[in-house]
């Protein structure tokens, strides 16, 4: 992420995300065979995050439970 934060998703390459991660030219295609992979990767990972922040917020009453969200959300 930090690496699209900085260069933009379409400029960013994998060897820029292989770098940054510290892994050989090869090793990264053992986990992801492609940019796209990663991106789906990190775009599941956030999204199961923010369904259990929602998840724990409703179980609170709908003011609590908006506060929670965000305050997790934004953290």
């Amino acid at each position: 992420m930090a690496c699209i934060a900085e260069r933009g998703l379409q400029a960013t390459t994998i060897a820029d995300i292989r770098q940054r991660a510290g892994v050989s030219p090869g090793a990264i295609y053992v986990w992801f065979d492609s940019k796209e992979a990663i991106i789906e990767a990190v775009a599941a990972e956030r999204h199961a995050r923010e369904r259990s922040m929602l998840d724990q917020a409703l179980g609170a009453d709908l003011r609590d439970a908006l506060h929670a969200f965000l305050a997790a959300y934004l953290e």
